[in-house]
């Protein structure tokens, strides 16, 4: 994984209403990159951002958006997405953070990685960014304390779990 100060970031769609929300986002991040079917490609013109077209089945492309990229965010409904992702999990060290905007793009859901990963964050920013509301579920963040497996990261601390 990347560092968390300087995530690398995909968003990433498979319908056309997605292609169009991604370009929308992608404009307020010009640092990430797209990732959208080939046939989406043309909606992604007059942007700066780098894009990876694919064709042939998306889930064919998820081993390489793992490896890739640190923050993934999918507008693709949560569902699809916990399907997708599941045969890649490996731990929450390694795993990139994983987050869903909603087809309504009123809410912004981190699925994977939400503190060591840095998906919560990214859904606070990206809420932030889109004027939506970030769904946050993890004790800690619900609970307005301190996130125990990041606590001291910014000091250089690392958590090491007996074996």
């Amino acid at each position: 994984m990347n560092d968390n100060a300087n995530p690398r970031v995909v968003l990433v769609a498979i319908t056309k209403h997605g292609a169009e929300q991604t370009a929308d986002l992608a404009r307020l991040m010009p640092q990430a990159s797209v990732c959208v079917a080939d046939k989406f490609v043309s909606l992604m013109s007059g942007l700066g951002n780098p894009v990876r077209a694919y064709s042939g089945a998306f889930r064919d492309e998820i081993a390489a958006l793992f490896a890739d990229f640190d923050q993934i965010v999918f507008f693709v409904s949560l569902g699809a997405v916990v399907r997708l992702i599941a045969p890649h999990l490996k731990n929450k060290d390694e795993d990139p953070g994983v987050l869903v905007v909603d087809d309504a793009g009123q809410f912004v859901i981190p699925v994977l990685s939400g503190h060591v990963g840095g998906a919560n964050a990214m859904a606070e920013e990206v809420a932030a960014l889109l004027g939506v509301t970030p769904v946050l579920t993890t004790a800690s963040d619900v609970g307005k304390t301190i996130p125990v497996d990041i606590l001291g990261r910014e000091l250089g601390w690392k958590v090491e779990a007996p074996k």
